[in-house]
């Protein structure tokens, strides 16, 4: 169980409650942009609420003592520091964004591990809604979000110690019928899209007319263990990941906080994807992430 049950997490419950209560079987389009968004910030607080209850500091931008001090124990300083060079006399109370919290609270939770991609897709989804035309909205994309909503939520209240009430509130009846179905609908659609480019590459590889080409990819392919590659889990060659990069604007620079898998594309059978749920089930950002340590 991770501790800190803190503002954060009173939010947090605020929000994933209006979530729960706008989600039905089947998810009505016309309900789906609230709840995307209500999920979206239900999800941002609950990971600042693991990460501020493990401490305070890590949901700040500016995480020095010179900051942090005097904005989160000011009534701790002595009259002296109002004149020490030592603490900001302005301090900075920006906290972090979703995708960096994502990225933290990984590293402490096991359910944001499991559900990483598809809480990422959740963070672009959101950005669409709050920063461009609606018309980019992609309201299948968030039906299928929002039914992996009680799965996410189920993992997330286990690992915290709580009834699933506690976290969304008690508009659950009819939801776990959706949670079963989109579990079921993922596991076998992974399936049968492994199957096809298995097929693919079994067609290729016995192909007198693709041993040139495919002869020219192994040279070419790269280690499946160095950081932007992995075995593809359709043919077993050699795929490689699309990435993106988390910046953040600071002291008038800016800097790299952060990278993230964003698809995986195998030029031997032909599998891509950058469908979240599908990444998560397969794993691939393990993969990912295990490949970064290694460099």
């Amino acid at each position: 169980m991770l501790h800190g049950m803190n503002a954060y997490f009173d939010d947090a419950k605020c929000f994933l409650s209006k979530c729960s209560a706008l989600l039905s079987d089947p998810i009505s389009g016309e309900d789906s942009l609230d709840a995307t968004l209500f999920f979206a910030i239900g999800v941002e607080r609950l990971l600042k609420s693991i990460l501020a209850g493990l401490n305070p500091a890590f949901v700040y931008m500016d995480q020095s003592f010179k900051n942090l001090a005097p904005l989160l124990y000011k009534k701790h300083l002595a009259s002296s520091a109002q004149s020490n060079k030592e603490f900001s006399q302005r301090p900075d109370s920006r906290v972090i964004s979703l995708r960096l919290a994502l990225l933290r609270s990984k590293e402490f939770s096991q359910a944001t591990n499991k559900h990483y991609n598809t809480l990422l897709d959740l963070s672009h989804l959101r950005d669409v809604i709050v920063h461009q035309p609606l018309s980019e909205y992609d309201v299948e994309k968030a039906k299928a979000l929002l039914a992996s909503f009680l799965s996410v939520m189920t993992d997330y209240a286990q690992e915290r110690g709580i009834s699933l009430p506690e976290l969304i509130g008690d508009r659950i009846h009819g939801l776990e019928f959706l949670a079963s179905k989109y579990e079921g609908d993922i596991a076998d659609k992974v399936e049968k899209k492994l199957q096809y480019y298995r097929a693919q590459w079994e067609k290729a590889r016995d192909d007198p007319l693709q041993s040139a080409r495919l002869e020219q990819l192994r040279q070419t392919s790269g280690d499946p263990d160095s950081y932007n590659h992995a075995e593809c889990p359709a043919c077993g060659n050699v795929a490689r990941f699309s990435a993106e990069i988390e910046w953040d604007y600071s002291d008038g620079q800016t800097h790299a906080v952060g990278v993230f898998p964003t698809a995986l594309r195998c030029p031997f059978c032909g599998y891509y994807t950058k469908d979240g749920a599908e990444m998560d089930h397969l794993g691939l950002q393990d993969i990912f992430y295990e490949h970064q340590q290694d460099r």
